[in-house]
């Protein structure tokens, strides 16, 4: 009996490539080389949905979406659904996330949004964060893909 609870503790939830608590520390450790602080990481703003956001990354990281680059400092988000062309390839597959840009990477991909846009703003931060054009982050799957990118950004914009 007893060998069969400790065979259970140890399985991963279906689909998972590793166990929430190796997770919690990938997202810790890409919060280190960002130099996320403490009260950012616990509780970044509770309009935003702290539980909701950063499980979405511990998630991504448990379920082989998230990855995290610790020589390059760069978070790669597995594409769930890659996009793809009119001729059926794939043209992205993956959204590599600089772990810092500088203000004038914004300027391109902030043009034509308004200020009162934030659903603009937002695809104008993960585009200058990806380096991917704000056509094809429109092309991403709302439900998963583009939400995971949203996740991540919070932790940009704080």
């Amino acid at each position: 009996m007893e060998k069969q609870l400790i065979n259970k503790q140890n399985e991963l939830p279906k689909g998972a490539v590793m166990a929430k608590e190796v997770a919690e520390k990938e997202l810790e450790a890409w919060f280190d080389y960002r130099r996320v602080k403490e009260k950012v990481r616990n509780n970044p703003d509770e309009n935003l949905g702290y539980d909701v956001t950063r499980e979405a990354l511990v998630d991504g990281f448990m379920y082989g979406f998230l990855r995290f680059d610790s020589e390059t400092g760069v978070l790669i988000q597995s594409l769930e659904w890659p996009v793809e062309n009119e001729s059926k390839e794939v043209i992205l597959k993956e959204l590599n996330w600089k772990p810092r840009i500088k203000e004038r990477e914004l300027t391109e991909p902030m043009k034509g949004v308004k200020a009162t846009d934030t659903n603009g703003r937002m695809k104008a931060y993960i585009s200058a964060y990806t380096g991917v054009v704000k056509t094809k982050l429109g092309a991403l799957d709302l439900a998963s893909d583009y939400a995971l990118a949203q996740s991540i950004n919070t932790y940009f914009l704080l």
